[in-house]
């Protein structure tokens, strides 16, 4: 793992593993981070001590706590830890009851996750949701799409050759289109629209 300055200088080693770093989070002087386990370290390479020995993914930090997925097979367990004690806890269990369902990697923004979710013999299930983390509760976004990006509080999405916009933090917004015939990237989250130039 590499560190440098926006201008391209003082490129630095942080730290080296053979299982890699993914999920990055770099809050105050700290990185958090997955390889295998759920794992943080001084933002010099110092202090490294593993968090949980859970295989997570999706690593995320809100507020004062983080958040990870752990993948069991057709289900999904979301589980918590408190920034400062490092106390892991068990968030939430996504349908365990259905297993036909499973989740394609969820995304996490201002409290809330952003999901697929898909079944088998449970299709009517599909779609993307959003679910408040604070009250745990989901609602449906999309049946389906062709591609989608999260930017700030808005998705947008093609569906029939079009593109369009819906404010997911809105239960009673409906969708607009915004023009035909383009296409956007792999299923992403950007920091706001205007990384994609969709204004």
């Amino acid at each position: 793992l590499m560190k440098v300055k926006t201008d391209g200088t003082q490129n630095q080693l942080v730290a080296e593993s053979d299982t890699g770093f993914y999920y990055l989070n770099v809050v105050g002087d700290w990185i958090y981070y997955c390889c295998g386990s759920v794992w943080r370290m001084r933002t010099d390479g110092s202090q490294r001590e593993m968090i949980s020995p859970l295989n997570g993914y999706c690593l995320n930090i809100l507020a004062d706590a983080g958040y990870f997925c752990v993948d069991a097979g057709y289900y999904c367990t979301l589980y918590k830890f408190d920034l400062k004690t490092l106390e892991v806890t068990e968030f939430l269990t996504l349908y365990p009851e259905k297993d036909t369902i499973y989740l394609i990697e969820p995304w996490f923004v201002d409290g809330k996750m952003l999901y697929w979710k898909y079944g088998v013999s449970t299709a009517e299930d599909d779609g993307f949701y959003v679910m408040d983390l604070s009250t745990k509760k989901e609602r449906l976004l999309l049946e389906s799409c062709w591609s989608l990006i999260v930017c700030d509080d808005t998705i947008y999405y093609n569906m029939d050759g079009n593109l369009y916009s819906l404010k997911y933090t809105d239960p009673k917004a409906k969708a607009k289109q915004i023009c035909s015939g383009l296409l956007l990237p792999n299923s992403s989250v950007s920091g706001g629209a205007q990384d994609v130039s969709l204004s």
